[in-house]
């Protein structure tokens, strides 16, 4: 009988040793799943706004916004609706059919407040922030008119 109770508290013991690991690995699954999903809608927007970049056309020209506001409000979280910056560009510096349009969109990710105390520790306010940027490039259908807002670039908002 004393075997028993010694052996029970011992698999407690272990428990109490690997549950912090496992929860750990738990949490870390979920938010590079979460870093993953913001990752394919950041890319999904990116190409949206390219499509929409050669072919000259604004959806959101009737709401008054620019095509990068457009986009912006595309995202699937409310955080990257209000934090995501869509920057376009010619690479080539022309505007003429042919030429590519580039579109990136970047949104600053944080790995959880899990880190906080480990941030506070170390000194490291950016510890586990990342910037995931989605980027897709195009060739331009037609020339482009003044009618395009390529340069109405949005930044990442300080404070995001």
């Amino acid at each position: 009988m004393g075997s028993w109770r010694r052996s029970k508290g011992q698999a407690l013991v272990e428990f109490a040793l690997v549950l912090p690991v496992l929860l750990l690995v738990i949490v870390a699954v979920f938010d590079f799943g979460r870093a993953f999903l913001l990752w394919n809608n950041i890319t999904h927007i990116a190409s949206d706004g390219a499509r929409y970049s050669i072919v000259n056309v604004n959806p959101g020209a009737s709401s008054n916004m620019t095509l990068q506001k457009y986009l912006q409000q595309q995202g699937t979280t409310s955080a990257l609706r209000s934090c995501a910056g869509v920057s376009m560009s010619l690479p080539n510096g022309t505007s003429l059919a042919g030429d590519p349009v580039k579109v990136a969109v970047s949104f600053r990710f944080d790995f959880g407040p899990f880190l906080d105390p480990i941030r506070r520790l170390t000194g490291s306010p950016n510890l586990g922030k990342v910037t995931i940027v989605g980027d897709s490039t195009m060739r331009l259908e037609q020339s482009l008119d003044g009618t395009n807002q390529l340069a109405n670039n949005i930044a990442i908002p300080n404070g995001c």
